[in-house]
């Protein structure tokens, strides 16, 4: 049995992570679930978990100064609502970096991942996870119709969603369906080129035409190539901050 920890503020959040983790693997054996940097940190230093499922923003401060106070060797999937986390979580023992609401299917994917790499130690863990990590997508494969296209990560304007659906809109104003979810394709994607502003859009600082305060929290968008049907786009309330950060790195 694999010895595993949640650390993670909202209540609701870890019971349905714990209900996910019964329903993909029986092997993995929950030994605690903390909600602090304290609480963790406290926990660290006495145990050596096997596996940490790991939400970056807790209710005391950010997860990421437990690495600053105590020596974390066990392996992390984190877990989050943010995407512009992934670079900093690779830099710790991350071996995958899953979005809320998680799915069964996402995590039982980085299960796994895990037992891959645990059975593959050679020469050590670490290494293998330190071969894992930061290889995100160059391309998408497309189908329209009965043919086959590939489209460069770099040939790509912004992706949105609509009606349940996944689209790529290109630099040249062309657009494009996929069979995956935004969720799927924001964790695929490098987080320094592209941001998620809100639920339908995943966006590329070159397809900024515009930005403008319409208060002091509300922050509309103009994008480029513009979609045919017009809409409002606005950064999510609670991305604000971070999407600031981001433009400015």
């Amino acid at each position: 049995m694999i010895q595993a920890i949640i650390i993670e503020d909202e209540p609701l959040a870890a019971q349905r992570l714990q209900v996910l983790l019964e329903e993909v693997s029986n092997l993995i054996q929950l030994q605690a679930t903390l909600d602090t940097v304290e609480a963790a940190v406290a926990y660290l230093q006495l145990h050596v978990p096997e596996l940490i499922f790991l939400d970056i923003n807790l209710f005391d401060r950010p997860s990421f100064e437990i690495f600053d106070l105590v020596e974390v060797r066990s392996p992390i999937i984190f877990t989050t609502a943010y995407s512009e986390f992934a670079i900093k979580a690779f830099e710790q023992n991350s071996i995958d970096y899953l979005l809320k609401p998680i799915s069964k299917e996402a995590l039982a994917r980085s299960i796994q991942k895990f037992f891959t790499l645990k059975r593959q130690v050679n020469p050590s863990f670490q290494s293998l996870l330190a071969k894992s990590q930061l290889h995100f997508r160059e391309k998408f494969l497309i189908k329209q119709g009965l043919n086959l296209c590939i489209i460069q990560v770099k040939d790509i304007a912004y992706f949105y969603s609509e009606d349940k659906l996944s689209f790529i809109i290109t630099n040249g104003g062309k657009r494009f369906p996929l069979e995956t979810s935004l969720n799927e394709i924001e964790t695929s994607i490098d987080p320094k080129l592209f941001f998620r502003i809100n639920r339908k859009f995943v966006i590329r600082v070159e397809a900024i035409q515009s930005m403008t305060y319409l208060s002091k929290s509300k922050l509309k968008l103009t994008l480029v190539p513009r979609l045919e049907k017009e809409e409002l786009i606005i950064v999510a309330i609670e991305k604000v901050g971070s999407f600031r950060r981001w433009l400015a790195s």
